[in-house]
């Protein structure tokens, strides 16, 4: 079983001391790599939910991005119709 008993402190210790950054500068940037990753979740999910058209999606994560979600929705729905077929 994992030791999980490492504080947030103790690793902003190890991070400072690790990176050069300080401890502010750090929580700044996990701040800031936090509040983007769940921009970009949300903009996904709302996006496969019908909520935001393709365009308001690209603008907000990118022409990559984007695709990468509709090869993934696409793939999902083939192998859905292919086990249906099956049974």
């Amino acid at each position: 079983m994992k030791n999980n008993a490492h504080t947030l402190h103790d690793k902003l210790e190890y991070l400072a001391k690790a990176t050069g950054l300080t401890e502010t500068e750090l929580v700044a940037q996990a701040l800031e790599e936090g509040i983007k990753e769940i921009f970009r979740r949300s903009i996904t999910e709302a996006y496969q939910a019908g909520q935001i058209p393709r365009a308001q999606a690209i603008s907000k994560l990118g022409k990559e991005a984007v695709a990468e979600i509709d090869y993934a929705r696409e793939a999902i729905e083939r192998d859905v119709k292919w086990g249906v077929k099956g049974a």
